[in-house]
Formats: C-alpha cells, sequence, structure tokens
C-alpha cells in the first residue's frame, strides 16, 4: 500500500536498484504493511514506515531474506564418480 509522506515515518531502505525496491515494497506490500516511495535524487529512492511499523516491515524484510537466502535452488551437481 502506498500513502502520502507523513512526519512520523522512518526509512528502512534506499537504493538505486528498481528491483530491490519493488522486492521490498511488495513484501510489505503482502504483510499489509502501509510504505511510501519516494524519489530522494536522481538516482535513489527511499521506502519508508510509520514509527509504529518500522520494526515489524524489518522483521518481515529480515524474515523473507532467510526465507529466500537460497534461492533459487542450484542445479544438482554431475556426479564424475566412478568406481
Amino acid at each position: 500500500m502506498l500513502d502520502v509522506q507523513r512526519k512520523d515515518s522512518e526509512p528502512i531502505l534506499t537504493t538505486a536498484d528498481s528491483y530491490q525496491l519493488h522486492l521490498n515494497s511488495l513484501i510489505l506490500s503482502a504483510a499489509g504493511i502501509s510504505h511510501t516511495i519516494t524519489q530522494t535524487d536522481a538516482v535513489f529512492w527511499t521506502i519508508t514506515v510509520t514509527h509504529e511499523n518500522h520494526a515489524k516491515a524489518l522483521a518481515e524484510i529480515s524474515a523473507y531474506e532467510e526465507e529466500n537466502q537460497n534461492w533459487p535452488l542450484l542445479p544438482p551437481q554431475e556426479d564424475y564418480f566412478s568406481p
């Protein structure tokens, strides 16, 4: 969900990577956490959430990263063993 920028908002991510920006926005949206995306300069974007949602937002992003740290799975290595 996108919100209007609020005075009580805190940044949780600043990035120039559009994939990272959209992924984190998707994670927050899936968790029902309202957030704002603003362009901070010609290259960087920032995601902010309210102070009340800050810890939950960081926990959701952290949980997603932990759950997906080895994804996508690498294809199995060929076994060159021959007795």
